[in-house]
């Protein structure tokens, strides 16, 4: 779910020119990437 907000949220601020496209498109893969490597070193101490 959270994934899909961030997906159309930035997708509107891209097309809408407040964010550069290339940044959009990549702006949710790079928030739950970091997301997902923060729960792991979290759970590996």
């Amino acid at each position: 779910f959270i994934y899909y907000v961030l997906q159309s949220t930035s997708g509107a601020l891209g097309e809408a020119g407040r964010i550069p496209p290339m940044l959009a498109a990549w702006l949710p893969n790079i928030f739950v990437g970091t997301l997902g490597l923060i729960i792991l070193w979290f759970k590996s101490r």
